[in-house]
C-alpha cells in the first residue's frame, strides 16, 4: 500500500508531500492538479520507458527534470503501464476498457482465463485431419510414399559401396608419394604460424590504434556535451539586444540629465528667492520706520491746517497776492476799458474796480498782521517732529527735510513727501513680497518636477537594473563579455560538432548518440582483445617487416607445394579416375536415405502431436464456455450492485463488443444501443471484475463517476467499498464534487480526504 506521495519537482508542485490512507479521496477545482498527481502516481507505479508513448507524454509535459517518490508500506508496486492505465485506472473519466488483441495485459488476463485466448474448439476441429490414421487421409499417404523410396535408395547404396570397396584397395599404393608433402605442409603450417603471430602483432597495434581514436571521438562528444551546456547557459545572449540595451541605457542617461537641469534651476530659483527675501526683510524693516514717520507727518500736517496761524491765513495771502495782482491789472487795464464803453456804464465799472482795489488792499494788510504768528506754529511743528522721530538739525537723511523747511510751504511740502514715500514703499514692498511669492511657486513647481523626474530615473534605473537582472549580469558592460563568451562558445561547439561529424562518418552512424553507443560498444570488444596494450608504434613496424619476409618464404612453399601435389595427384588421377562419380553418388544416396528418414520422422511426429492436441484442445474447449459463463456471471453481479437491480450478462468471446446486457425494460442489447451511465456502469462493473483476477493490489480513479447519476454514484461507492472488504485493495479517487467527500465518508470507514487548492 502506497504511504506517502512525494514531489520534490512535478508540473505546478514542488516539494509538495501526500500521505495515502487505504481509502483517498483527492478534491480540488479544474486545473488544482488532480492530473498533475495521477500521472506522478503513473509513473511512480508503472515506471514508462523512455521511448514510450506514455514516457513521451510525461516528458513532453513536466519535462526531464521532474522528480516525485513513493513509500510503501510492505512490498513496492510494479505494475504493467497499459495494464494499469486499461484496468487499474480511470483517467479524467474515461471509463472505456480497451480490449484490442494487440494489448499484452489481455493477453496475460486471458492466460489467466482461457489458457491464452483462444478458441478450443474450433482448434480441435481444424487438427482431426491431421491427426487420423486412415489410409486415405494426407499424413498415412505420404508415408506409404516415403517408405517405398527408402527402399530403392537403399538397393543402390549397396552396389555403390561394393565398387567403392575395390577401388580404395587400389588407392593405397600411391599414398607413400604423400610423404614428402606431408613435411612440406607442416613447414609451410610453421611458417603460416609465425606469419600469424606477426599479422597478430600487426592486428593487435591496429586495435589499439583504432581504441585511440574511439577514445578520442567519445572525448570530442563529452567536450561536445560540455560546451552544448556551456552555450546552453548562455543562451539568453544568443541574440543581440544591444540595441534594447542602448535604449535603457540612454532613457536612464536622459531622465539623470533631465534631473539635473531641473535642480539647477531649482539651485537658481533658491539662490533668487533668498535674494529677494532678503531684500523683503530689509524693505519691511525700513518700511515700519517708513510708515512711523509717514503717521507723525501726516498727523503734524493736519495739525498745521487746522492753526489759525496755519492753512487758512495761508490761503487769505495767496488771495491776498491774487487781489494785488488783479487790483494792479485792473487798474492798468481799467482807463482803456472805460474809454470803450458808453458813459453810463463806464461810471459804473471805475467804481467797481475802485472798490475791488480797497478790498485787495485790506485783506493784504490783514495777511501781514498774522504772518507773525504764523512762524510760531512751525517752530512747534518742528519741534514735535524731532522730538518723536528722533532727529536732530545737524541730523542726515530724509528725516532732515522737515527741519530744513524754511517756509510754511516748504514744512507742508516736506510732510507730505513724508507721507508720499511711505506710500510709494508700501507698493515697491508688495511687488517685491509678490515676486518672492512668485519665486516661492516656482521652487514648489520645479521641486514636483524633480520629484517627478527622480521617479522617473528611479524607474529607468529599475527597468535597466531588471533587464540585467533577468540575464544574470551584474552591470551593462557585463553584457558584451556574456555575448562575447556565449559566440566564442558558439563556434567551438561548431567545431566540435565538425569533429563528432567527421567521428560519425567515419564509423558510419547517423547521429551523436549512435556514435556514442556505437564507440563505446567497440571500446568494450577491442578491450576485450587487446592483450598488449603496451604495445608500440616501432613494434608493430618491426612486425610488418618480419610479417612481409614470412610471406616471401611462405609463397616459395607453396609453389613446392603445388609441384609436389601435382606429382601425387598424377599417381591419384588413376584411381580417381576409376572412381569417377562414384564417391558423389554414394553420398547423394546416403543424403536421400537421411532426408526419407527424417521427414517420415516428422510425418509420424506430427501426426501424434496432432493427436495430442486435439485431445488437449476438446477437454478445454469443454471449460471455456463454463469460464465465460462463470465471468458473465461475476460481471452481471457487479452490474447489478451498480444499477441497484438484477441485470442479465452474456459473453460470446472474451471483448466488449461481443457483450449483451439486458437493458431496464429487459430487452437484452449490445453495449452501443444502452444509455451512457448505463454503459459505463456495465464498463465500470468488468474492469473491477477482471482486476480481480490480478494480485495487484490498487485502484486509481480520476473523475469515474462522470455519467452516473447520484443514485448509481452512491451504488457504485458502495459496490467499491465491498470490493475494498473482499480485495483488501488501496482506493485513491480524484473528483471535483465537492459532495463526493460526504458520499465517500459514509461507505469507507478509513478514508482519507486531501484538498487541493
Amino acid at each position: 500500500m502506497i504511504r506517502r506521495l512525494t514531489l520534490a519537482s512535478f508540473g505546478k508542485f514542488a516539494g509538495a508531500s501526500f500521505p495515502f490512507r487505504p481509502v483517498t479521496l483527492f478534491l480540488g477545482d479544474n486545473e488544482s492538479g488532480k492530473s498533475t498527481l495521477f500521472d506522478a502516481l503513473f509513473e511512480q507505479l508503472c515506471s514508462p520507458k523512455g521511448n514510450s508513448k506514455q514516457g513521451m507524454r510525461l516528458k513532453e509535459r513536466y519535462g526531464e527534470k521532474r522528480l516525485a517518490s513513493v513509500e510503501f508500506d510492505g512490498a513496492p508496486l510494479d505494475l504493467d503501464p497499459d495494464e494499469f492505465l486499461s484496468l487499474f485506472a480511470i483517467d479524467s473519466g474515461d471509463i472505456k476498457l480497451p480490449m484490442e488483441s494487440s494489448a499484452s495485459w489481455l493477453d496475460r488476463v486471458k492466460s489467466k482465463l482461457f489458457s491464452g485466448g483462444i478458441d478450443p474448439a474450433a482448434l480441435a476441429r481444424s487438427l482431426e485431419g491431421e491427426a487420423s490414421t486412415q489410409g486415405n487421409r494426407a499424413p498415412a499417404k505420404r508415408l506409404a510414399t516415403l517408405e517405398r523410396e527408402r527402399l530403392a535408395a537403399e538397393r543402390e547404396l549397396e552396389g555403390l559401396a561394393s565398387r567403392r570397396s575395390e577401388l580404395i584397395g587400389r588407392e593405397e599404393g600411391v599414398r607413400g608419394s604423400s610423404d614428402r608433402l606431408a613435411a612440406l605442409e607442416r613447414a609451410l603450417e610453421a611458417k603460416l604460424a609465425a606469419a600469424k603471430e606477426r599479422e597478430a602483432l600487426v592486428e593487435e597495434r591496429r586495435r589499439i590504434v583504432e581504441r585511440e581514436s574511439l577514445r578520442s571521438a567519445l572525448e570530442s562528444l563529452d567536450r561536445l556535451e560540455s560546451l552544448r551546456r556551456e552555450e546552453e547557459r548562455t543562451s539568453g545572449y544568443r541574440g543581440d539586444e544591444s540595441g534594447k540595451l542602448l535604449d535603457l541605457e540612454r532613457a536612464l542617461r536622459a531622465a539623470e540629465e533631465a534631473r539635473s537641469r531641473a535642480a539647477a534651476r531649482a539651485g537658481l530659483l533658491a539662490e533668487r528667492r533668498a535674494v529677494e527675501a532678503r531684500k523683503v526683510a530689509e524693505l519691511a524693516s525700513t518700511n515700519e520706520r517708513i510708515a512711523r514717520d509717514a503717521a507723525l507727518a501726516s498727523q503734524l500736517r493736519r495739525s498745521l491746517g487746522r492753526s489759525p496761524t496755519g492753512r487758512p491765513a495761508l490761503a487769505v495771502g495767496l488771495v491776498a497776492g491774487a487781489g494785488v495782482l488783479g487790483a494792479i491789472a485792473g487798474a492798468l487795464a481799467l482807463p482803456r476799458a472805460i474809454a470803450s464803453l458808453p458813459a453810463w456804464l463806464g461810471a459804473i465799472a471805475g467804481a467797481v474796480g475802485l472798490l475791488v482795489v480797497a478790498l485787495v488792499v485790506l485783506i493784504l494788510l490783514g495777511a501781514l498782521a498774522s504772518a507773525g504768528p504764523r512762524r510760531g506754529g512751525m517752530e512747534a511743528v518742528r519741534d514735535e517732529w524731532r522730538r518723536r522721530a528722533g532727529v536732530g538739525d545737524s541730523g542726515s537723511g530724509a528725516s532732515d527735510d522737515v527741519l530744513a523747511a524754511s517756509t510754511y510751504e516748504g514744512l507742508v511740502a516736506a510732510l507730505a513727501a513724508k507721507e508720499r514715500g511711505a506710500d510709494e514703499l508700501a507698493l515697491r514692498l508688495g511687488r517685491e513680497r509678490s515676486e518672492l511669492e512668485a519665486l516661492e511657486g516656482q521652487i514648489r513647481s520645479g521641486s514636483g518636477e524633480i520629484e517627478s523626474l527622480d521617479r522617473a530615473a528611479a524607474e529607468a534605473e529599475r527597468a535597466l537594473s531588471r533587464w540585467l537582472a533577468e540575464r544574470g549580469l551584474p552591470s551593462a558592460p557585463a553584457y558584451q563579455a556574456a555575448r562575447a563568451e556565449h559566440a566564442a562558445l558558439a563556434s567551438r561547439v561548431k567545431e566540435a560538432e565538425g569533429e563528432v561529424g567527421k567521428a560519425c562518418e567515419r564509423l558510419g552512424v547517423r547521429d551523436e548518440r549512435a556514435l556514442k553507443v556505437e564507440a563505446t560498444v567497440r571500446i568494450g570488444k577491442l578491450d576485450a582483445l587487446i592483450s598488449r596494450p603496451g604495445l608500440s608504434e616501432a613494434d608493430a613496424r618491426r612486425a610488418e617487416a618480419e610479417l612481409a619476409g614470412l610471406r616471401a618464404e611462405t609463397e616459395e612453399l607453396r609453389e613446392e607445394k603445388t609441384r609436389l601435389v601435382a606429382s601425387v595427384s598424377g599417381g591419384l588421377g588413376e584411381v580417381k579416375g576409376s572412381l569417377g562419380e562414384l564417391p558423389a553418388r554414394i553420398l547423394e544416396c546416403e543424403r536421400t536415405l537421411a532426408r526419407l528418414a527424417a521427414e517420415a520422422r516428422g510425418v509420424e511426429q506430427a501426426r501424434s502431436a496432432s493427436a495430442l492436441a486435439k485431445r488437449i484442445f476438446e477437454t478445454m474447449a469443454e471449460d471455456s464456455g463454463l469460464l465465460l459463463a462463470e465471468l458473465s456471471g461475476e460481471i452481471a453481479s457487479a452490474f447489478a450492485g451498480l444499477v441497484a437491480e438484477e441485470r442479465s450478462v452474456e459473453l460470446s468471446r472474451f471483448d466488449v463488443e461481443s457483450a449483451r446486457v439486458v437493458d431496464s425494460g429487459g430487452s437484452m442489447r449490445p453495449l452501443d444501443q444502452l444509455s451512457e451511465g448505463t454503459r459505463d456502469s456495465f464498463l465500470f462493473a468488468a474492469r473491477l471484475t477482471l482486476a480481480a483476477r490480478s494480485p495487484e493490489g490498487i485502484l486509481v480513479l480520476d473523475d469515474p463517476f462522470l455519467s452516473l447519476d447520484a443514485a448509481r454514484t452512491r451504488s457504485a461507492l458502495r459496490y467499491l467499498a465491498e470490493f475494498q472488504g473482499r480485495t483488501g485493495w488501496q482506493i485513491v479517487i480524484f473528483s471535483k464534487d465537492s459532495g463526493m467527500e460526504r458520499m465517500v465518508a459514509d461507505r469507507f470507514k478509513e478514508a482519507g480526504v486531501v484538498r487541493l487548492p
